[in-house]
């Protein structure tokens, strides 16, 4: 991490700061709400499912965690899902094969963004009228559709903004070029 920026290292801090943040108060605020048994399976099997992905025609991959991560949202909650995804981001990057495993401050960058994008589609399923528990997908399809766009833009929004703080190139054209 000492060969980025210092505007870098301070986004990837805060990155890393806001997502423990952001995990610790969804747990206080759902504290007794969230049962362990399905807290336990919902993280077991996105970090079990994070190092597969799927090709994309367009926007490259995706990891097959993120259903099970969208499952917890809608089942378990806020705190579940994004507990879910941190693991998950954790667990992308650490089974890889040590020659292919992205340095420290990458894997808990991605990490903490995965914990916030969860986070933010987790308030925005809430506000759409959601909440967790029982899924009716006749009135419940507007509100997964709005947190799938919102964590979707919280997330390139982040990757984007580290791109661009490490590489040096302004955030929009990253975003353009990459997602």
């Amino acid at each position: 991490m000492t060969n980025l920026s210092r505007a870098a290292r301070i986004y990837l801090i805060a990155t890393y700061v806001t997502g423990a943040l952001g995990l610790v108060a969804s747990w206080w605020l759902s504290a007794g709400r969230a049962p362990l048994a399905p807290l336990l399976v919902w993280a077991f099997a996105a970090t079990a499912s994070a190092p597969f992905r799927i090709h994309l025609p367009v926007f490259g991959k995706i990891s097959i965690a993120f259903t099970f991560v969208f499952a917890a949202l809608i089942q378990a909650g806020a705190f579940a899902a994004a507990l879910a995804a941190g693991l998950a981001g954790l667990a992308a990057s650490l089974l890889r094969r040590p020659a292919a495993r992205p340095p420290l401050h990458r894997t808990l960058f991605n990490s903490a963004e995965l914990i916030l994008s969860t986070l933010a589609a987790g308030a925005a399923l809430r506000l759409g009228g959601a909440g967790p528990g029982e899924f009716d997908p006749a009135a419940g399809w507007l509100p997964v559709l709005l947190a799938t766009g919102v964590f979707f833009s919280v997330n390139t929004c982040l990757v984007s903004g580290a791109i661009s703080l490490t590489a040096g190139v302004p955030v929009i054209s990253t975003w353009a070029r990459h997602f």
